[in-house]
């Protein structure tokens, strides 16, 4: 039986590192890091290395064919004007003092110059190549690099030199080029690697986060580095975004408990009306009282559900505003007018201070809503015979009261929809007047703040 035949070693070699190479290269992006940034610092070093050449064994190169070009232009230029006695009276001194070009003449068979012999295989100029001449002054062989060409009247002149020294050069440059392409390419692998192990780590940890994140953890967060780099202000980002994600999502179930919550007790009365209603409406005992209190408890449910919708629109940016430039005095002026009934209840004495005529950009009819949303929580919650005090400024206008006040730990919660505090859930209300305020005033680029005033509480709306 014949043996197969089996390819050289090398190719097999070459082939299995090619297999190996292309295998990792694409299902490793370190790999593929790697060789991209291999790939440039070669490309970058061999630039470097190529104009290093041309400005030092290039610029040697073309200064010696320049100076042998000159050389052969002279001689020529002199054999047209000279007859050949002339012109080997001036040819023969400088063939002899010249050290750097070897220059020989024959003529009519004689030759002129430091050869004995004219060599053969010379080609023609401007070709050049490579032959050996007995040096008389070393008594060697020597190699040179020349051409020969035909000078009128029949004479032919050989010009040549000894550029060992510059092949030598060419050839010291080519290895050390060899090795500093080595060597960059030695240190960009190592860097390389390292770099795109490094950025992969952490592009790997932001990813492994997000995708636990999807898989319902919601408390596991990027963790940060102490290198405070873009990674870092990444992560941050999106510790951020999870966080305001999180929020929500518990907002959407603490909103689902508290609505369930605070309309179970109406919508329960209700049921029970309407369930006496039935009963009465057979025996005909049905008084138009039943039918408007039925009613009351429906118009409270539609309004913490119109509420809810408005507020939804405000935070979107959904909801169509009309703004204009307005008096801020006058809106808060009439709000103060209309709440002023409800301070007289509670015998509160409702104060307004007016440094200044202050106007704003703003729509009308929203922010005399929050305004009067503001004023109407100071009356509800500051109890009797409190003293409420409202002042308008250029920079800002506060609310000011007496009354017991909210703790500091629930200042930023009070701002949350269908959030009440467990000491108001007896009073009125669901939770969504100072929810549709914060929502009011963001989308006209004011800032409110609840300061403690020690006692009661300060309620500050920046402009």
């Amino acid at each position: 039986m014949k043996r197969k035949d089996r390819q050289p070693f090398y190719k097999r070699f070459v082939a299995a590192v090619t297999a190996w190479w292309t295998r990792n290269y694409k299902a490793n992006s370190i790999w593929r890091m790697t060789a991209s940034f291999c790939a440039l610092m070669l490309i970058i070093v061999s630039i470097l290395i190529g104009v290093l050449y041309d400005r030092s064994v290039g610029q040697m190169q073309r200064s010696q064919e320049q100076q042998f070009s000159q050389l052969i232009e002279q001689q020529q230029a002199l054999a047209d004007q000279l007859d050949p006695d002339a012109f080997l009276e001036q040819f023969i001194p400088q063939a002899q003092e010249n050290r750097q070009f070897l220059m020989v003449a024959r003529i009519n068979g004689q030759i002129y110059g430091r050869l004995q012999s004219w060599p053969k295989g010379i080609r023609q100029c401007p070709s050049r190549n490579l032959f050996p001449i007995w040096s008389q002054r070393y008594e060697e062989l020597q190699l040179v690099s020349g051409c020969q060409i035909g000078l009128s009247q029949g004479q032919e002149l050989l010009i040549a030199t000894d550029d060992t020294s510059l092949r030598q050069l060419k050839d010291q440059f080519i290895s050390s080029a060899a090795i500093a392409l080595l060597i960059s390419f030695s240190f960009a692998l190592i860097a390389g690697w390292w770099f795109s192990a490094q950025v992969l780590r952490r592009i790997q940890s932001i990813n492994a986060v997000a995708q636990q994140v999807s898989h319902g953890k919601m408390s596991l967060r990027v963790p940060p580095s102490s290198n405070n780099d873009e990674f870092d202000l990444l992560g941050s980002n999106i510790n951020q975004m999870l966080d305001r994600l999180q929020n929500s999502l518990e907002m959407i179930v603490n909103n689902s408990d508290a609505i369930a919550h605070d309309l179970r007790t109406p919508l329960a009365r209700l049921r029970l009306r309407l369930e006496q209603a039935y009963i009465q409406a057979e025996n005909q005992q049905l008084s138009s009282d039943e039918l408007g209190i039925m009613i009351e408890e429906l118009d409270e449910i539609l309004s913490t559900f119109s509420s809810i919708l408005e507020l939804s629109k405000l935070e979107s940016g959904t909801l169509g505003q009309a703004k204009e430039s307005i008096s801020l005095n006058q809106i808060i002026e009439d709000a103060c007018d209309l709440a002023q009934p409800l301070a007289e209840e509670q015998q509160q004495n409702l104060h307004l201070m007016t440094n200044e005529q202050v106007m704003v950009n703003a729509d009308r009819r929203l922010l005399f809503r929050a305004v009067y949303n503001l004023v109407e929580n100071a009356i509800k919650y500051a109890g009797a015979n409190a003293r409420i005090d409202v002042v308008i400024n250029a920079q800002d206008f506060r609310i000011i009261d007496n009354g017991p006040g909210i703790p500091k730990s629930e200042h930023n919660k009070v701002f949350r929809r269908l959030y009440r505090m467990e000491s108001s859930r007896s009073s009125p209300g669901h939770g969504l007047g100072l929810a549709l305020v914060k929502a009011i005033l963001d989308n006209h680029q004011m800032q409110i703040e609840l300061i403690s005033a020690e006692p009661g509480l300060e309620v500050r709306v920046s402009l």
